[in-house]
Order: structure tokens, then sequence, then C-alpha cells
């Protein structure tokens, strides 16, 4: 008798789950964890970034940018950076030319629409962190940089990022 009961409650276990898992009700899996720097990886594009590298960029870092021959681009990093394929597209471009930004982005040596973008991203993550203040704005930059990136656009990148609150910065050049 024991036998029958132990085995009529062994199915009516697993049908509950059944039902449950035919509702939509049943066993959840965790939700897959972010990658921080899925917008860095697409924002790349030729320029490789191996895991070790990965595991030495800073862990409150607040934005990349990353700095090709033809464009520069801004990618969000940390727990709001969207991964490719979800439907929005989060990179900023901007065209250069020969590795430099065109006269009329310039004011003196400032980007200016990198200036506004950075200055946008700079007011969210001040607002994120008024909001939740185990979650301050560090201003923490990754920059990366094709090799052959002339200095003076770099330096222009820097001061810009830097107007925008954006530093210290941590280099990767690919």
């Amino acid at each position: 008798m024991r036998r029958n009961r132990a085995a009529t409650v062994g199915v009516f276990v697993v049908s509950l789950g059944a039902l449950a898992v035919h509702f939509g009700c049943g066993p959840t899996h965790p939700p897959a964890i972010p990658d921080p720097f899925a917008e860095l990886r697409v924002a790349l594009g030729d320029l490789p970034l191996t895991d070790g590298i990965v595991a030495q960029l800073p862990d409150d870092a607040a934005v990349a940018v990353v700095v090709h021959m033809d464009h520069l681009t801004v990618a969000r990093v940390g727990d709001d950076a969207v991964p490719p394929g979800a439907g929005e597209n989060p990179l900023w471009r901007l065209e250069l030319t020969a590795g430099a930004p065109a006269e009329e982005q310039l004011r003196g040596v400032m980007i200016s629409p990198l200036y506004e973008v950075l200055q946008q991203r700079t007011d969210e993550l001040k607002a994120r962190a008024a909001a939740d203040p185990e979650r301050p704005f560090t201003g923490t930059t990754i920059l990366v940089s094709a090799q052959e990136v002339p200095p003076e656009t770099l330096r222009m990148v820097m001061y810009t990022a830097g107007q925008a609150q954006f530093h210290p910065f941590h280099f990767w050049s690919g």
C-alpha cells in the first residue's frame, strides 16, 4: 500500500509540474546576466578585444569612446549597456576624415557633437545616482583607439570628455 501511495504522489507532482510549465508558471530560469561591455564589443568593429583585456576594464566605467580612422563611437558601459540585436541602436557615431573631426564640428579643441552626447550621458548617470546612491556617478571612461589615429584627435576626445565630466581614463590601443 505504501508503494502505491508514493507512486501516486510522484505522478501527481509530475503532473502539476507539467501543467505549471504548460501554463507559463513553471520553473523559471534566472535571467541572463547582461554583458556590461556588449556595446563596446560592437563599437570596436575590427579592433580586437580579448577576454583578458575585458577582465582588466574597470567595473565602474560609465562610457567608452572608440576612435577609428574613419569614425568615433560612444558606447554605454555597465548594466545599462544594450546587447546587440536588442532592437535599439545604442551607439552614437561621428564620421572622421583621416582620423580627425571636420573643422565645423570643433569649438576650439572641443568636438561639439561629442560633447553634447557625453553631457547627455552625464545627466542620465547623475539622475540615476540621485535615485540610487548605491550606483554613484564615477565618470570613468574607457578610451579605445586604433594605433594610427593622430594624437591630436585623442587629445581633443579627452578634452571633450573631460568637459562633460568624464574622467579618469582607461586607455587601450588596438
